[in-house]
């Protein structure tokens, strides 16, 4: 059974179940347990008043500062700046779990490539509306143009 990210969905289980959120968070960020939760400064924003908290019944974080969430392997990925595929291989690691073989690398060169058609079609667009702000430019500068009489 596939997640639709290329992993198969009883090794992502797995791989979450070994790596407990508290600890790899842990091994990020200081965190304090006040309550029934684990409280810190956000990773990912500055702030003086922690209001990223840790929920270790559920495994997910929530910051109240700046709104990020996710289980384990999103924090992975967000910490360490890698996509999906990273995050899973930096907890297999940890976990000392073999990854599964996957075509990952299609995977990436298929993102790269529609965020690549992405990236043209917006640029594209923005050329498009340049070229109608200079049509309407020059289109402007013609009406004025054309209300000077015409020097004899």
């Amino acid at each position: 059974m596939s997640s639709g990210k290329g992993i198969d969905a009883e090794f992502l289980r797995a791989l979450k179940q070994k790596n407990d959120i508290i600890e790899v968070i842990r091994s990020y960020v200081p965190l304090d347990r006040k309550g029934g939760n684990h409280w810190a400064c956000c990773p990912f924003h500055h702030e003086k008043t922690p209001s990223f908290s840790v929920n270790e019944g559920e495994q997910f974080y929530h910051c109240f500062g700046c709104g990020v969430s996710g289980d384990v392997v999103r924090f992975v990925q967000e910490i360490e700046s890698t996509d999906f595929i990273g995050a899973v291989r930096i907890l297999a690691a940890r976990a000392k779990m073999t990854v599964p073989e996957g075509n990952f690398d299609s995977e990436r060169a298929l993102q790269m490539k529609k965020s690549g058609i992405r990236s043209r079609r917006l640029c594209l667009i923005r050329q498009g509306f340049i070229c109608r702000i200079y049509t309407a430019a020059m289109t402007e500068r013609r009406r004025i143009w054309n209300t000077f009489p015409a020097a004899v």
